[in-house]
């Protein structure tokens, strides 16, 4: 694996947790892993901790277009 492939799986499994311990205290049941980091990422990207993220997000919502899954499901 070289470099750029191995940044990119690593951002992308960062997505993926920053995306599952994201959550709301409030009793509706939203939050986890639903894909908001991707759906919302205007919002999300603001948290400090997502910093980066974005390009990411980005690279990732051509392939859930393509393959017409949503984002939670990724």
């Amino acid at each position: 694996m070289n470099l750029i492939a191995a940044h990119q799986a690593r951002s992308v499994l960062r997505l993926a947790f920053h995306d599952a311990i994201g959550f709301s205290t409030s009793k509706d049941g939203v939050g986890g892993a639903d894909g908001s980091i991707i759906v919302f990422d205007d919002i999300e990207m603001q948290s400090p901790a997502n910093r980066g993220l974005n390009i990411t997000s980005s690279l990732l919502k051509p392939f859930i277009e393509k393959h017409k899954i949503s984002p939670g499901d990724l």
